[in-house]
């Protein structure tokens, strides 16, 4: 009887410490009080980021909001380790129940809206920027960027190491093999 109200006790005092622990090294980050944050999270330009109810993000995840952008995390989503999410001047949104597995990387310059019930095996990128190269006597890095922004429908399937170019919308219940690189509409189903 001593022993297991002690371990009541010790399990209780280490999930109040955890939720402490949180609101410390998350301070900033808009989050409910049931979301599961792994250790080692580096986070950006926090008061950017909104994350839903029930969402679990695992360990080692680069997420970073950006001036003006942000990055919305809907309820019930998955985000495996080592997945990276920039905002920079665009808006990330990920809709409910979206997995978003090992690896992956989304760059949101240009906007990337994630439908609900979407899962991106490992290592997909999704870059919602471009660098511009039309004039071969200027350098690449001098000619700027365009930004359309990337639409992900519904119900959709990213098959492991897709890339998704900036400007393609691919519609609800699609599924992209894997290894394919994505530089055109998807139409849906």
């Amino acid at each position: 009887m001593k022993k297991s109200f002690f371990l009541y006790l010790k399990t209780a005092v280490l999930a109040v410490g955890n939720k402490i622990r949180q609101r410390i090294l998350y301070a900033g980050v808009h989050f409910p009080a049931h979301v599961q944050i792994g250790p080692g999270i580096l986070w950006g330009c926090r008061q950017n980021i909104f994350i839903g109810e029930g969402t679990n993000i695992e360990r080692f995840c680069r997420i970073a909001g950006g001036t003006p952008g942000r990055v919305s995390i809907g309820r019930n989503c998955h985000i495996a380790s080592s997945v990276v999410i920039r905002s920079f001047a665009g808006n990330v949104e990920i809709g409910d129940h979206v997995l978003v597995n090992y690896g992956c990387i989304l760059l949101g310059n240009g906007g990337i809206e994630i439908g609900a019930d979407t899962k991106l095996a490992p290592y997909c990128v999704l870059a919602a920027n471009n660098h511009r190269f039309d004039n071969p006597d200027i350098p690449i890095r001098e000619q700027g960027c365009s930004s359309r922004g990337i639409k992900i429908g519904k119900d959709v399937w990213l098959g492991a190491h897709c890339t998704v170019l900036d400007g393609v919308h691919i519609g609800d219940g699609a599924v992209i093999g894997a290894g394919a690189v994505v530089a055109k509409d998807i139409p849906p189903f």
